[in-house]
């Protein structure tokens, strides 16, 4: 199974992107789906990251983010839970840990405080989730349009460095050092 970005074409990487995971085996190979998924993933994280580290770097945090955000919902149904079941002690000491101030608080201001934490928490996890629906729409899923996409870059990047790519033979890494260069350049001008 191919496992590493300097093992495939740009055009079975396209296949990849395309949602075809099966010419990441070798022949009469039989993977389970599941670990296919994981290295097409795998690749095409180590593309874009070439390519383009600082959009990477982005969606990392945006990935952390919705982590967070899951996290203190969490944590603010935890001490729900609690306060139904009178353990206010426990939920000062949890909110004190995470940074809030309710050491002074009676036990239905503390009710209070975290039925407001958790509507924030929710209405924060609402608006990032719409921020990213909205992203998520921008993007180009339809095979062909995949496909037509990296064409019209291929077709860009042999005018703009003057030189044949052939994306049978130049590997996925290759490919994606030329984008980058090439968007460093355009930068710089």
């Amino acid at each position: 199974m191919i496992k590493r970005l300097d093992q495939i074409t740009m055009a079975r990487f396209i296949d990849v992107i395309c949602g075809d995971y099966s010419v990441l085996l070798e022949k009469e190979e039989n993977v389970d789906k599941e670990i296919l998924e994981k290295c097409a993933s795998k690749l095409i994280l180590e593309y874009k990251t070439i390519v383009s580290p600082s959009q990477v770097k982005s969606m990392l945090i945006d990935k952390e983010e919705i982590s967070k955000e899951n996290a203190a919902i969490l944590m603010f149904r935890i001490c729900q839970t609690l306060i139904s079941l009178k353990g206010y002690a426990n939920v000062k000491d949890i909110l004190t840990e995470a940074g809030y101030n309710v050491a002074s608080m009676s036990e239905g201001q503390l009710k209070n405080k975290v039925d407001d934490l958790l509507r924030a928490a929710f209405f924060a996890q609402k608006r990032n989730n719409e921020i990213n629906r909205s992203d998520e729409t921008d993007k180009i899923t339809v095979p062909e349009d995949i496909r037509s996409s990296y064409y019209s870059e291929v077709a860009f990047l042999m005018t703009y460095f003057k030189m044949t790519i052939d994306i049978n033979t130049i590997t996925a890494v290759i490919y994606a050092n030329i984008v980058n260069r090439a968007y460093l350049e355009m930068k710089r001008k």
